[in-house]
């Protein structure tokens, strides 16, 4: 009876290579060669090639396996890289929007200072030049008039003090024999002074306010110059000067024929739109050649607006704009 050689009877791996050698034995050595022992070896073959073929399956099953657990961790991982890069891609996105949006708002922010800082700058060198033009014109008109007693108050509805001394300046400078006024005040008192101190001539001040006319008497006779000036309560009333109708003061009768320099300081611009303008077609034409108009609060526009009227309306005139507070032009009637 045969006996089937089992494949691992002598622990070795029953691998039969050609003409029956056992691939487990060493090489040139033979086993048996008898029927029994061929077909055990046969047997043999056929176990061996069955356990090959097993572990063949098991590796190729494993290979495929792995393969495919690479291939899908090699998809996870490209599905999270993927997803990272267009996290990465939106948040750049997002930053790039938020820093143009911060840029333009901090480049307007940026503007917006500049102006401001500019608008600053020219409001503060306009005030700190006309407060310093104000402290020198008024050291000016103390220096010029010399008065015993202190001026009123200035500034406001008042004459500012570089309004004042120019004033001052010119009519001690024009030494006019007349001088007529549209309002009265702390004016009136100068143009007196100037005239005192000349030694002649006249003002006379056109004042629609009772009140106010009798205020500026009793400063004139506090400062003793009463002789130097008249105060006229002149109302105002409805006239047709030039261009326009308006209103105007009365009493033009009591006025020289001719005059030699003119101040228009009155009456308020809330009396009218244009309020000043009468002053042109009806004073200007009775001023002698080369005679004098200083027209204050020249800035504002109602003011502007009356220059260029006059210089249309009335031929022969010399505007010159003046370094005031509130604005001041001189218009002089050119000599033929």
């Amino acid at each position: 009876m045969l006996t089937r050689q089992s494949p691992m009877s002598n622990g070795k791996l029953p691998w039969t290579g050609f003409l029956g050698r056992e691939l487990g034995r060493p090489d040139g050595e033979r086993g048996d060669t008898s029927p029994s022992s061929a077909m055990a070896d046969v047997g043999g073959l056929e176990c061996g090639v069955d356990f090959r073929d097993s572990v063949l399956s098991n590796r190729s099953r494993w290979a495929a396996t792995r393969n495919s657990k690479r291939t899908q961790f090699n998809q996870e991982q490209l599905n999270e890289m993927s997803g990272a890069i267009y996290a990465v891609l939106v948040l750049s996105a997002s930053t790039l929007v938020v820093v143009a949006l911060m840029l333009r708002k901090v480049t307007r922010t940026g503007r917006e200072v500049w102006a401001l800082k500019q608008w600053t700058d020219e409001c503060l060198n306009r005030h700190f030049h006309h407060a310093y033009r104000q402290v020198e014109g008024l050291h000016a008109l103390y220096a010029t008039l010399s008065p015993q007693v202190g001026l009123p108050a200035l500034r406001g509805w008042a004459g500012s003090p570089d309004f004042l001394a120019e004033l001052a300046r010119q009519v001690l400078e024009r030494k006019p024999d007349n001088v007529v006024e549209c309002s009265s005040g702390t004016s009136t008192l100068v143009i007196a002074k100037c005239l005192r101190r000349i030694g002649r001539g006249h003002v006379y001040s056109l004042e629609h306010e009772a009140h106010y006319a009798e205020q500026t008497r009793r400063l004139l006779k506090e400062h003793g110059v009463e002789a130097f000036a008249t105060v006229i309560t002149a109302p105002l009333h409805e006239t047709r000067a030039g261009s326009r109708a308006g209103f105007w003061y009365s009493g033009l009768d009591a006025l020289p024929e001719t005059l030699q320099m003119v101040v228009v300081d009155g009456p308020p611009g809330t009396t009218s739109k244009l309020a000043r303008y009468p002053a042109g077609p009806l004073l200007i034409p009775r001023l002698d050649p080369g005679g004098l108009m200083l027209l204050d609060d020249a800035d504002r526009n109602d003011e502007m607006e009356m220059v260029k009227l006059w210089q249309m309306e009335i031929p022969g005139l010399s505007v010159t704009r003046l370094d005031a507070e509130k604005g001041l032009v001189a218009i002089e009637r050119r000599r033929e």
